[in-house]
């Protein structure tokens, strides 16, 4: 008999670089590794959707561009706390960026 065993590695990133004014969403699973880059001035907002008391999924949201809308960031939701301690975080920093 054979067994196969599939190891799924899925790693996100976003990065947020205030020197070449971008965010990028790095994304890397099985299937390879992509890249979506946006201005900065195009993001609007990172925020929370509650999928459940105890988790929920985080989005970014653009506001302009041809991919403006929604986007999830990871592909399954995490742990409520974390993910709107993330959100706060980020959002704070648009904040302090922008009044720059």
């Amino acid at each position: 008999s054979m067994i196969s065993i599939y190891v799924l590695i899925n790693r996100n990133q976003l990065v947020f670089d205030r020197a070449n004014g971008t965010m990028e969403h790095r994304r890397r699973d099985f299937h390879g590794f992509t890249r979506r880059s946006f201005p900065l001035a195009y993001v609007d907002r990172v925020y929370v959707a509650k999928d459940t008391p105890k988790l929920g999924s985080l989005f970014y949201q653009i506001n302009d561009g041809m991919d403006a809308g929604h986007h999830r960031f990871l592909p399954t939701n995490a742990k409520l706390e974390t993910t709107t301690e993330a959100a706060e975080a980020i959002n704070a920093w648009l904040d302090q960026v922008r009044q720059t």
